[in-house]
């Protein structure tokens, strides 16, 4: 699943920062920045599995990494624009109480920089590495399949993403764009109707007459009566 975040951040214009990558038996990471006129982005991306999510010891190993980022990165401020992505690896797909006490602790955690918790299971991660193209842009697969009706169908329906792969690949893919801010959803526009006038093509020659009447009233000047006329309501009748 690492290899598939770093295709995301590497097609979003991030460069993988080669002096900052580890990896061994408790955890996998890399270092990405972006950098641009108005704006610098720097993501320190972890992986780990979910037995071994200890929050002290990763709080540990944290801090270590960002003595080493602020040592070899030239740039001001890069711990003031520093997010953490933690994907981890879980063997179900729903939360516990006990996980979701941890993203929460995680996420809201007000020390230090920004941080996301992406869960995910190894099913999901194939179903959708079984759906990409390695030669094609993976932002625009991604986005194909967010806005993609059917899968959005299947994920709604599955309210436990038990059953259904759609469901299970469309939970991935809309954690991967809630916690990665930087992606900007593509809708495509579809032209809308104009309601003005499908009303208006609902209406008889007759009520259309009898708007148009009511309409050209002055608002200053509209009395009851005037519109009971025009309606041609008989109260004396009623």
């Amino acid at each position: 699943m690492i290899e598939i975040i770093r295709k995301i951040f590497i097609d979003s214009g991030f460069q993988i920062d080669n002096q900052i990558v580890r990896s061994n038996e408790y955890y996998q990471a890399f270092f990405s920045k972006r950098i641009r006129r108005d704006k610098f982005d720097f993501y320190l991306t972890m992986a780990i599995k979910e037995e071994k999510l200890e929050l002290k010891q990763l709080e540990r190993i944290f801090d270590d990494i960002l003595d080493e980022i602020l040592y070899t990165q030239e740039y001001p401020g890069v711990d003031k624009n520093l997010s953490l992505l933690l994907v981890v690896e879980r063997k179900v797909i729903q939360y516990t109480d006990e996980f979701n006490r941890k993203i929460y602790d995680f996420e809201e955690d007000p020390f230090h920089f920004k941080k996301y918790m992406l869960p995910f299971t190894i099913e999901q991660s194939n179903i959708l590495k079984g759906k990409l193209n390695s030669e094609e842009n993976i932002i625009k697969q991604l986005d194909t399949m967010i806005t993609n009706k059917q899968l959005f169908s299947s994920f709604k329906e599955d309210r436990d993403i038990g059953e259904s792969a759609n469901a299970k690949l469309y939970d991935l893919i809309s954690k991967i764009y809630i916690k990665l801010p930087f992606l900007k959803l593509v809708v495509n526009k579809e032209e809308l109707p104009n309601i003005s006038k499908e009303i208006e093509s609902e209406i008889t020659a007759e009520d259309k007459n009898i708007v148009n009447k009511i309409l050209e009233m002055r608002d200053e000047d509209i009395e009851w009566n005037e519109i009971l006329n025009v309606l041609e309501v008989n109260m004396d009748g009623l």
